[in-house]
Formats: C-alpha cells, sequence, structure tokens
C-alpha cells in the first residue's frame, strides 16, 4: 500500500464511495468528503479526485436516501414520477424547489473547485466508470503514473463489486447507519444503472429537473472566475 494522502470529493450519489473503496485498496489514507469540511484539504492541495454524475440522476438519488428513509425501493420508484409533479404544483421554494436549491450548493462547489484547485485532479465521470474496472484502473494508473498490479486490481474488483456492496448495505436498516469498513450505507444502492430514473419518470419531468440544476450556469461561471481573480490576489 502506498504511503500517500489522497481527497476524494464530490456532490452526494456520484459514486464517490466506489472510487474511495477502489483507491483506500492501494494507497494509505484516503479521504472523501462532500462539503466545505474538506477544506484543510484544499488548502494542503493533495492530489483530488472528483466523481460527477448526470445531475437529475445524481439528483433523485439523492432525495431517495434523505427524504425516503426506511420505505421500500418499490414504493419510490412507483411514486416517485407523481409526488415531482405534485411537488412542482408548489409554490418555489416549496418541495422540489428547496431540494434542488440545496443540492445545487453542492454542485457549484464542485464547480469552483475543479477551475480553482491548486493540487493536482483527476474529474470521473460516473457514466464511465460503472461497472467498468479497466476504465477505473486505466484513469489512476495515468493519474498517478504508475502500475497497478494484478494482484491488487483482482482484490479491488473481488471486494468493492456491486455484488458484495448490496450485501453490505442488507446488514443496515437505512441510510442513517453505515459500514465503516466499506462507508457502504443501508439502502445505499437501489439499481446504480446509468439513467435509471430517465426511465421511471416522464420526459416533461426529467426534462424541468435538468433546465432548473442546470439553470443559470453561465452566472455561476463567470462568479467562480472572479472568485478565483480574488483569492489568487490574496
Amino acid at each position: 500500500m502506498i504511503d500517500k494522502e489522497i481527497l476524494v470529493f464530490s456532490a452526494a450519489r456520484t459514486g464517490s464511495t466506489l472510487i474511495w473503496q477502489c483507491l483506500s485498496k492501494i494507497f494509505k489514507t484516503v479521504h472523501k468528503s462532500h462539503d466545505g469540511k474538506a477544506s484543510p484539504f484544499f488548502q494542503r492541495n493533495l492530489p483530488c479526485v472528483i466523481t460527477e454524475r448526470d445531475r437529475v440522476e445524481s439528483f433523485l438519488s439523492r432525495g431517495r436516501v434523505l427524504r425516503f428513509k426506511g420505505g421500500s425501493a418499490k414504493q419510490f420508484v412507483d411514486t416517485l414520477d407523481a409526488d415531482l409533479t405534485n411537488s412542482f404544483a408548489l409554490p418555489s421554494p416549496c418541495g422540489v424547489y428547496q431540494d434542488i436549491t440545496d443540492y445545487k450548493l453542492e454542485l457549484h462547489t464542485i464547480e469552483y473547485l475543479k477551475n480553482s484547485y491548486k493540487g493536482e485532479k483527476l474529474i470521473l465521470q460516473y457514466e464511465e466508470f460503472y461497472n467498468n474496472y479497466d476504465y477505473i484502473f486505466d484513469k489512476f494508473e495515468s493519474f498517478f503514473e504508475f502500475t497497478i498490479p494484478v494482484k491488487t486490481k483482482d482484490l479491488i474488483v473481488a471486494e468493492t463489486n456491486l455484488a458484495v456492496n448490496e450485501k453490505i448495505q442488507d446488514k443496515f436498516k437505512d441510510f442513517d447507519s453505515h459500514c465503516e469498513k466499506s462507508l457502504i450505507h443501508g439502502q445505499h444502492i437501489l439499481s446504480g444503472e446509468p439513467d435509471f430514473y430517465k426511465n421511471i419518470i416522464s420526459s416533461e419531468n426529467y426534462s424541468r429537473l435538468h433546465n432548473l440544476l442546470w439553470e443559470n450556469a453561465d452566472r455561476w461561471k463567470e462568479l467562480y472566475k472572479d472568485q478565483i481573480k480574488k483569492d489568487n490576489a490574496n
């Protein structure tokens, strides 16, 4: 195991737990964060791996674990589209609008980090690395400039695959409890398949979520540039 510190940083529900698991089989110390608690690591400019996912998919996945605790996965899936339609009928900032505002704060932090972080960073797209260890290993080897031993690759696949993590999650009641060793929570995984929710909800609701989650993206990019200039001046 390599004696080096790594940071995994992401918005919630973007596959960062799997990437953390893989890195933890290679490096001695791997930190994982979704929020400002990672700021001490930012200041140290640790090598940082950032995971991203389709915003609608990650938003709905986040909503499932935060707002549907204790309910069955089937019930969540069966009622999701109707629940969204009813929530959209509420005036902003109620219902889904407030959840979107909260999640966009996480997304904006990621965008700022991508543009301002002075340490080395690797950005991994969920849709590319889902169930694709060859892709993960290739990206790791290129970024960290080393070759992962075959036995380490085999260990990672054997101990972090979807079936193994699903067995771990079954040991816990809900997302409020988790395994300290793997960071897998109860009800952590529903499907994992890219575009899972796109096949569950109506195209109208999916489009509305997409537009809201990307709303004012260009304006935020300008704000990032202004903030980066201020940070560099200090």
